[in-house]
């Protein structure tokens, strides 16, 4: 089961698990609290009528435009002294999903028929009153939504049974092991003093609980026939408490004095969730605040039908449906769109969007390699996607946000990367954008590649250069899998592990002849979108001694499953030169340093060009001459393209200034002319000294390798972590906050203890960080051992966060 999954699991829990029964605990109240908070709750339980006030918000942020929000209030009366029961409702406010829509309207239930007036933006499209009956209506709701339920998700158990399962587990469920209670100073509402109750949930502390598992266990069984592993459940638990850290729920009741009844009641929750582990990026935050104020205690409440209201069979049955009476399949749904002529292969084609899907037509060949760039003409103003189906409508391939170095991309434009056509025939080109909406003009281009290879059957050990081969294997829970092969000096490999079942989260390692570690991935981190984001890939690795070579495979948290092993080969021969540090002095023409003093006016810019070579790698600083000047640097490639930049460096470097701009170890990827730009943050401006400073060539070129940590610090606390490096190499270091306001401070000690480098924010135009998230970029490691990271919090700020070590070989 995959990480994605246990998350949506939880969020179920959080929202729809009713707390059990406490066993032998006063939260944290002294006993004398405890009986008022008890007593006070039991008198509440007894209301049978009350007139209400209240005010709801609710949004969700961080991610990419999807504004979705509501804030409300409303007023109202219940009255259970009838048979039936009566209630009456009356909301106003709005609601963002996406656009502003008004809420207006009000509800009564009464004699066991509900009325509803208002609500257009509802699905209530008549004027005046409409009835119906409640009894078929929430009757007819119920049975939509569990038949929907077991036949969209295929469970091999019945809803009556997963409830009763669910149960059983909830009645285990201590609540004293996650909820604390505190009696606040006590506070008038509308005029009654009450005493003031604060429970507080530690979401995590829940997560840990014997119960949390058993319903993890109960609702993962569910997906599937053989069930799931004891370590899927704790690595689930695991990933469940890192990734709640910071989050809250927060319940404050307030009862009378005199009556001990109700008299306010408020729900606060504040979560924060990691949108890496949502299939996306950044932090995903969901914030809702609930509060009610009651009054008229025990009154009898004159809620009446309303004259001349028009009864319908169902509310749910009109056009526009108040309730959905299905679930959505992950089919792609249908959409209108709008069809274009055919694309040629390496040929841009320009099409305008105006808010509804785009198709194109493009004839492939069979094995053939595609990749669809989406890219917008308009600016940020769109967010594109796009997706290739096959001629059946099967979508073969989907990407928003390409999630690649392209510096000819802008962070939303959208790009399918390596996707092979199994079979010639005519493919779908479907041009969007995430929420469906906007206008403006998207350039599509289609790259055709070669033929892929053919795909030699599994098995044993390889012994050419060249080509590719495929195996299908299994990880056994707890244990590995492993494959060995003749490699050549100089053989370039690529290595990919796609898990084929919900289970297997992939982390593969290759193993030298002699035993020693050469290259190891967990989670590619690449934009190609035939992988899930948990499969693995040692990408372009450049064997330098030949012998027989090890691969092996283990799941993540000891959990296993079944997999596809892609080995791709390539070259042969000499292995890639180790990287040469350049002295300070040089007698080629390119000199090693160049130093250059000059000014900017405000809003003003210089520009400085320079030619490089793949490989080469420098460190460029801007140094301000006037004390209120704060210099920007960016370097650009190719008719503008944006390489690096930075503004303020972030180190503990203290011959420059805190707000001096430095770009540091910077490789060149491509032989050419480049440009430096100097301006001003700002409408800054002054005198500067920018330094050019060539400090190696012949760096390696690629994406790297990642490995990732999580940990979290205390107030005035230090994280480590250490790790294994090899002479030749270099690292990039990325220390992101997972939540809140943590700032983190970065730093990098060398086998010997010495500070070889840190880092304060970042200061790059990064879109993967936010502005506070720290790394350093492409340390040149010259002694092999083992190297310690540690993290802290600005000022000894507390928060969690991951280290992403980043090593390019």
């Amino acid at each position: 089961m995959k990480r994605r999954t246990y998350l949506l699991i939880l969020l179920l829990l959080v929202a729809l698990v009713p707390v059990a029964q406490a066993q032998e605990s006063t939260f944290g109240l002294s006993q004398q609290d405890f009986v008022l908070f008890n007593t006070a709750n039991a008198a509440s339980a007894t209301l049978s009528a009350v007139q209400f006030d209240f005010s709801f918000s609710f949004s969700v942020g961080g991610l990419p435009d999807v504004n979705v929000s509501a804030d409300l209030t409303g007023s109202g009366a219940l009255d259970t002294q009838s048979p039936a029961g009566a209630l009456q409702l009356v909301l106003n406010g709005s609601v963002n999903a996406p656009q502003p829509t008004p809420i207006e309207g009000e509800l009564r239930l009464v004699d066991n028929l509900l009325y509803i007036s208002g609500f257009s933006a509802l699905g209530n499209t008549s004027s005046g009153w409409q009835a119906t009956d409640a009894a078929e209506l929430l009757g007819g709701t119920q049975s939509a939504f569990m038949g929907g339920f077991n036949e969209t998700s295929n469970l091999p158990v019945e809803a009556d049974e997963l409830t009763s399962q669910m149960m059983a587990a909830l009645a285990t469920l201590d609540p004293s092991e996650f909820i604390t209670i505190s009696r606040l100073a006590d506070e008038a509402v509308n005029g009654v003093n009450t005493a003031h109750f604060s429970a507080n949930v530690s979401l995590s502390d829940l997560a840990s609980s014997s119960a949390f598992s058993d319903l993890l266990r109960v609702l993962a069984n569910t997906q599937t026939e053989t069930g799931v592993s004891e370590a899927q459940i704790q690595s689930g638990v695991a990933m469940v408490q890192m990734m709640l850290t910071n989050s809250t729920i927060s319940y404050d009741s307030y009862f009378g004095a005199d009556d001990n009844l109700l008299r306010r009641a408020a729900l606060n929750a504040d979560l924060t969730l990691d949108g890496a582990m949502l299939g996306g990026a950044g932090n995903v935050t969901l914030s809702l605040h609930f509060d009610v104020t009651l009054s008229e205690h025990n009154q009898p409440q004159q809620i009446t039908a309303p004259e001349g209201a028009q009864v319908i069979s169902s509310l749910a049955a009109q056009e526009t449906s108040l309730i959905p009476t299905t679930l959505p399949t992950n089919t792609p749904a249908s959409v209108t769109t709008t069809s274009k002529d055919s694309l040629s292969a390496n040929v841009p084609t320009v099409v305008a969007f105006s808010g509804s899907p785009v198709d194109l037509r493009y004839s492939g060949s069979t094995g053939e390699v595609i990749s669809v760039t989406a890219r917008s003409l308009a600016g940020d103003s769109l967010d594109v996607t796009v997706e290739v189906l096959d001629a059946s409508g099967t979508r073969l391939a989907y990407n928003d946000d390409h999630g690649s170095a392209r510096t000819d991309l802008t962070p939303r434009d959208a790009l399918i990367r390596d996707l092979n056509l199994f079979s010639a025939g005519d493919v779908t080109i479907r041009v969007s954008t995430f929420v469906g909406s906007g206008a403006g003009d998207i350039e599509v281009l289609v790259e055709s590649g070669s033929a892929a290879a053919p795909t030699p059957e599994p098995g044993g050990t390889a012994s050419t250069t060249g080509g590719s081969e495929t195996i299908d294997g299994v990880v056994v829970d707890g244990s590995s899998f492993t494959h060995q092969m003749i490699v050549q000096a100089g053989e370039t490999l690529t290595i990919t592990v796609a898990a084929t079942d919900n289970a297997l989260d992939p982390r593969v390692a290759l193993i030298s002849p002699s035993g020693a570690l050469v290259a190891q991935n967990d989670d590619h981190g690449t934009g190609d979108s035939s992988l899930d984001r948990f499969d693995s890939r040692i990408s372009d690795q450049v064997v330098s001694e030949a012998g027989t070579y090890t691969i092996e495979i283990t799941g993540f948290g000891g959990v296993g499953g079944s997999f596809v092993l892609t080995i791709e080969r390539a070259g042969g021969g000499s292995a890639a030169a180790t990287p040469v540090p350049v002295p300070t002095q040089t007698g080629s023409d390119q000199v090693a340093v160049e130093t250059i003093a000059n000014s900017i006016s405000p809003n003003g810019g210089y520009v400085h060009e320079f030619t490089a070579q793949a490989g080469d790698m420098y460190v460029i600083t801007v140094s301000a001459g006037d004390a209120d000047f704060d210099p920007r640097v960016a370097v650009y490639f190719s008719a503008g393209n944006l390489l690096f930049a930075n503004d303020d460096h972030g180190t503990s470097d203290r011959v420059i200034q805190p707000l001096d701009a430095r770009i540091t170890n910077l490789i060149i990827p491509q032989t050419g002319s480049y440009e430096i730009e100097v301006t001003g943050y700002s409408d800054s401006a002054g005198e500067f000294e920018l330094t050019l400073e060539r400090v190696a060539t012949g760096a390696p070129l690629g994406a790297g390798e990642d490995e990732i940590f999580t940990g979290s610090v205390g107030a005035n606390g230090t994280y480590t972590q250490t790790f294994e490096a090899q002479a030749g190499t270099y690292l990039t270091i990325t220390a992101r906050s997972l939540g809140g306001d943590f700032d983190p401070q970065l730093v990098l000690l060398s086998p010997n203890g010495v500070l070889v480098a840190d880092n304060d924010d970042h200061g790059s135009a990064a879109s993967d960080l936010s502005f506070l998230d720290s790394r350093i970029f492409n340390y040149p490691v010259t002694q092999a051992g083992t190297y310690t990271i540690e993290v802290r919090g600005y000022r000894g700020g507390a928060g969690s966060f991951a280290v992403t070590v980043t090593t390019l070989r």
